[in-house]
Protein backbone atom coordinates (compact mmCIF):
# COMPACT_ATOMS: atom_id res chain seq x y z
CA UNK A 1 0.00 0.00 0.00
CA UNK A 2 0.65 3.63 -1.03
CA UNK A 3 0.19 6.44 1.79
CA UNK A 4 -0.05 9.79 0.36
CA UNK A 5 -0.44 13.22 2.12
CA UNK A 6 -1.48 15.99 -0.05
CA UNK A 7 -1.43 19.61 0.93
CA UNK A 8 -2.96 22.57 -0.98
CA UNK A 9 -4.19 25.96 -1.24
CA UNK A 10 -7.72 24.92 -1.58
CA UNK A 11 -9.96 21.59 -2.26
CA UNK A 12 -9.98 22.99 -6.26
CA UNK A 13 -5.80 21.93 -6.04
CA UNK A 14 -7.02 18.85 -3.99
CA UNK A 15 -9.14 17.10 -6.42
CA UNK A 16 -6.86 18.11 -9.33
CA UNK A 17 -4.05 16.44 -7.88
CA UNK A 18 -5.70 13.41 -6.87
CA UNK A 19 -7.40 13.14 -10.05
CA UNK A 20 -3.65 13.16 -11.21
CA UNK A 21 -2.28 10.53 -9.14
CA UNK A 22 -5.33 8.49 -10.16
CA UNK A 23 -4.22 8.61 -13.52
CA UNK A 24 -1.08 6.27 -12.16
CA UNK A 25 -2.01 4.42 -9.18
CA UNK A 26 -4.93 2.84 -8.05
CA UNK A 27 -6.90 4.37 -5.04
CA UNK A 28 -8.17 2.45 -2.72
CA UNK A 29 -9.54 4.78 0.42
CA UNK A 30 -9.69 9.08 0.13
CA UNK A 31 -10.15 10.96 3.40
CA UNK A 32 -12.03 14.31 3.68
CA UNK A 33 -10.34 17.22 2.96
CA UNK A 34 -9.42 18.81 6.24
CA UNK A 35 -8.14 22.26 7.22
CA UNK A 36 -4.68 22.30 8.29
CA UNK A 37 -4.04 23.48 11.68
CA UNK A 38 -1.52 25.96 10.90
CA UNK A 39 -4.43 27.78 9.10
CA UNK A 40 -3.24 27.46 5.34
CA UNK A 41 -4.80 25.11 3.34
CA UNK A 42 -5.83 21.89 3.21
CA UNK A 43 -4.69 18.47 3.06
CA UNK A 44 -6.02 15.19 2.14
CA UNK A 45 -4.77 12.00 2.55
CA UNK A 46 -5.11 9.14 -0.37
CA UNK A 47 -4.23 5.00 -0.08
CA UNK A 48 -3.03 3.76 -3.21
CA UNK A 49 -2.10 0.50 -5.01
CA UNK A 50 0.02 0.22 -8.08
CA UNK A 51 -2.70 -0.86 -11.13
CA UNK A 52 -3.06 -4.12 -11.57
CA UNK A 53 -0.57 -5.76 -13.88
CA UNK A 54 2.13 -3.76 -13.06
CA UNK A 55 5.42 -5.96 -13.74
CA UNK A 56 7.50 -6.98 -10.16
CA UNK A 57 10.62 -4.91 -9.13
CA UNK A 58 13.52 -6.58 -10.57
CA UNK A 59 15.01 -7.33 -6.94
CA UNK A 60 11.69 -9.20 -6.39
CA UNK A 61 12.32 -11.74 -9.49
CA UNK A 62 13.62 -15.17 -8.67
Amino acid sequence: MIRVRLVANDVDELHATSAAIAQALTITRTSRPVPRRSGDGVSLYLHAELPAGTPPDRRTRP
